[in-house]
This record gives structure tokens, C-alpha cells and sequence, in this order.
């Protein structure tokens, strides 16, 4: 049984790349984005579709066709679809057969009820929205027939969303070590050991060496568990002469240049009484809810780490503890950097925006270069899918963030050429020209 996780952010294009998908001459080996360009569909939200053909079991996970899209592309009904659609929601049919025909609102609390940690409302839309797309194109009277016929030989809807599930559920691809256990993909990703900040706050901070973060083999465990992680950028590029005259460079390689790390979670909690409103044993609850989330991390254990994350994020969101609080923060954070190492486009978005909304005011140090990525990396996520307006006012709110702080001078230089350029490109040749002028009046004086 189960519920995917897997939404698109715009659904716009499904039913075409389905359709070019199914008439095409024959399928390559890999259902891949390289297939989804030839297609025509090289827009990054077009690229989501690939890890939703995954879960209805049309492809592997390595992209591979499986035979249930074969039987999609040869005969002249969606319904094979519909098996699929079954199988990836399966806990949303056993609990309701006529979900398929559910309102936008009622799908959206039915995939909360469904889930195991609680998403934030633009993640649920995005979930319903893709649910109610696929329903679009299968057609709810070929999900019906599905139903209809399997309940002929079975003695309950509940059976047959179970068989179906069982049948078509994704076969595992599995790649082996040199000792012939098998691992998964995930875990060939090397693992982002980061160091954290010292209990004792009295602690002298260290300096990390280059690929301090890449090599954990260079230091014991006990320097990664003392040391800060940072890079810096002491080449002359980062000067605010040679960062304004590179304005129309990707504001994205200014965040890869810096890879500013946030320090992994402070696992020994206070045992004051400013907890004293949870139970007896919740101290160590806390802490095991923290050092599962930690040490999947550390170990590289990705697809553990995700929930594990999710569950403190949950369960620290509103606590009335600054202790905790700042947990569920660095929690949001490690999601980040997760997802962003897992290229896990479809889930950015509303991390990034959560990140600005809970942290964006926030003084403490580690937090703001992790707010000032959240604002680069939104910023050109829309620049990416066209999202013009929505990206103007993310680059303009960056601007007078940075501006009122006198800091990140390489990003603010390329925002305030991009925000004129925006200008410009929605023909609002007014402020295009003053955007320039305010271009040429902050940097020329540097």
C-alpha cells in the first residue's frame, strides 16, 4: 500500500507529454530528460513528469520502460493508466473507491489524513492538483472500469486496490557492492559530513581546511563534532568592483561558490525546566527524534533522512522552547541541502519558501547566508520556468534585504541587473531605465 509523494508544480504540459509519449515511433532505453527535450519539453517543470512515471510504474527507476507503459502506447484507451494511478494512491482508494471524483479542498485533506508527516498547504495543493491532472487525462470512467472489474473477482474494493498495488508495484533496482550486497542508488551519493558548533558556546570555533566537507576520512569524528563548516571566498572575484561588472552572470554559481553550511543538530538538549511542560520521558524522545535525523544524514542514508527530517520539522514547528524551535529550523535547513543534493526539483520550491517565511527575520548568525540561498535559489527556480512577475518580487524583496544589510554584494549586483532587465522584458521601460540607473549609481562608486 501507499501514497506517493511526488506532485508537479504545473500540470499544464502532462497530457501532451503522455500524448507524444504514446505516438512516438518507439521508446529509447532511458525515459530520461534527454527524451522529454527531443519531445519538446525542456522546461525544468516539464522534468517533474519523470519521477511521476516512476511511481505509476511506467518507468524504472533508471528510466527504463516498463511493460505497463507499452500497453499504454498500444492500445486506444488510457486505461492502463489507471492501474498505475491506483497502485501509486493506493491508500487513497482503499479509504475512499470514489476519491477520483473528490474536490480540489477534500483531496487536499485526504492526502494529509494519508500522510505520515504533516505538509504545508501549497505542497498539498501541488499533491491534489497532480492527483486531479492524472484523473483528467485517464478519465474517472476507465479508474471505474478498473475498479468494476477487479471487484468481480474479488470480495472488496480493499482487496482489489491491494492486488493492484501488489502487481504493479515498482520493482526495486538494486546495484551491488564488491562483496555482492546489494545497496541502492542513494547510497552511492557520498555522504555531506558536516561538523557542528561546539556545546560549551564558550568553545574556540575552527577553521576547516579546503574539502573539509567532502573528506571526512581527513579529520576523526570527534573534529567533525567540535569544528564550524565554512568556506570562504578570498579570491578577487569576490570583490565588490569585479562582482558588479559580472551583473548578468547566473545568480545560481554565486551560491555554489559560497556552499555556506549550516552545522548539523546540537544533539545534547537542555534538561531545564524551561521544558518543563512535556512529559517525564520526552527528553529523550526529543533527542532520539533528533539523532535519527542526524546520523541518517551523516551515514548517507538519504531516503531515511528525508521523513526523519520531516518528523522534526513537525514536531519542533510550533514549539514554545527556543531550544527545540531552533531544531525544527536546522531541520528545514538539512532538508534543503538535501533535496537540493538529490535533485529533488519538485520539492524546492516550497522549502525554499518555508525557509524564507519561519527564518527571514531571524538574527542569528549561522541562519542568514541559509535565508539569503533560500532567496537566490527561489529566485531563479521561477527565472527558470518563466515565472516572471512571481521572480521579480522575490528579487526585489532579496534587494532590499541585502541592501539594508550591506552584505552578499556579489548577488545584490546581478539581483539589481536582473531586476531591471525584468523590468524591460514585462515592458516596463520606466522602471527598467531607473533600475539601471540605481545600477550604475551603487556600483560605480565602488
Amino acid at each position: 500500500m501507499g501514497l506517493t509523494e511526488k506532485f508537479l508544480v504545473n500540470a499544464t504540459n502532462l497530457k501532451p507529454i503522455f500524448e507524444k509519449i504514446r505516438t512516438a515511433d518507439q521508446l529509447p532505453d532511458s525515459i530520461d530528460r534527454e527524451f522529454l527535450q527531443e519531445l519538446g519539453f525542456n522546461q525544468d517543470p516539464d522534468y517533474l513528469v519523470l519521477p511521476v512515471l516512476r511511481v505509476l510504474n511506467l518507468i524504472q527507476e533508471d528510466g527504463t520502460p516498463t511493460e505497463l507503459i507499452e500497453k499504454f502506447r498500444n492500445q486506444d484507451t488510457t486505461q492502463p493508466l489507471a492501474y498505475g494511478l491506483i497502485q501509486a494512491y493506493s491508500d487513497l482508494f482503499e479509504k475512499n473507491p470514489k476519491v477520483y471524483s473528490s474536490s480540489t479542498d477534500e483531496l487536499v485533506g485526504q492526502i494529509q489524513d494519508g500522510l505520515s508527516s504533516e505538509k504545508s498547504d501549497i505542497i498539498l495543493k501541488y499533491m491534489a492538483n497532480t492527483f486531479q491532472a492524472l484523473v483528467n487525462y485517464i478519465g474517472p470512467e476507465n479508474i471505474e472500469l478498473v475498479l468494476e472489474e477487479r471487484v468481480s473477482e474479488s470480495s472488496s474494493i480493499e482487496s482489489v486496490v491491494k492486488e493492484i498495488a501488489q502487481k504493479y508495484s515498482t520493482e526495486t533496482v538494486e546495484v551491488s557492492q564488491s562483496n555482492g550486497t546489494p545497496i541502492t542508488k542513494v547510497q552511492d551519493i557520498p555522504s555531506v559530513k558536516e561538523s557542528s558548533i561546539p556545546s560549551d558556546d564558550n568553545a574556540k570555533e575552527t577553521e576547516p581546511t579546503e574539502g573539509h566537507l567532502e573528506n571526512k576520512n581527513n579529520h576523526s569524528n570527534q573534529e567533525n563534532m567540535n569544528s564550524d563548516a565554512r568556506t570562504v571566498d578570498t579570491s578577487e572575484e569576490s570583490s565588490p568592483q569585479n562582482q558588479a561588472q559580472n551583473g548578468g552572470k547566473s545568480m545560481e554559481n554565486s551560491v555554489k561558490d559560497q556552499e555556506e553550511q549550516i552545522e548539523p543538530f546540537d544533539i545534547e538538549l537542555s534538561q531545564q525546566n524551561d521544558l518543563g511542560s512535556l512529559k517525564p520521558n520526552s527528553h529523550y524522545l526529543n533527542r532520539a527524534y533528533i539523532k535519527r535525523a542526524a546520523l541518517a544524514f551523516d551515514l548517507g542514508q538519504y531516503e531515511k533522512a528525508m521523513p526523519a527530517l520531516e518528523a522534526v520539522i513537525k514536531r519542533f514547528a510550533n514549539s514554545d522552547s527556543p531550544e527545540l524551535y531552533r531544531h525544527g529550523s536546522i531541520a528545514l535547513i538539512k532538508k534543503m541541502q538535501l533535496a537540493e543534493k538529490l535533485d529533488r526539483k519538485d520539492e524546492l520550491l516550497p522549502i525554499y519558501d518555508s525557509i524564507i517565511e519561519r527564518l527571514e527575520n531571524s538574527e542569528e548568525e549561522k541562519f542568514i547566508p541559509q535565508v539569503d540561498h533560500a532567496f537566490i535559489s527561489k529566485a531563479e527556480m521561477l527565472l527558470q520556468d518563466n515565472r516572471h512577475k512571481e521572480a521579480l518580487d522575490v528579487i526585489t524583496s532579496a534587494i532590499k534585504r541585502f541592501r539594508k544589510a550591506n552584505r552578499n554584494q556579489e548577488f545584490l549586483a546581478k539581483a539589481m541587473f536582473k531586476q531591471a532587465e525584468l523590468f524591460e522584458h514585462l515592458g516596463k521601460e520606466e522602471q527598467a531605465l531607473e533600475g539601471y540607473e540605481a545600477y550604475v549609481e551603487y556600483f560605480e562608486s565602488m
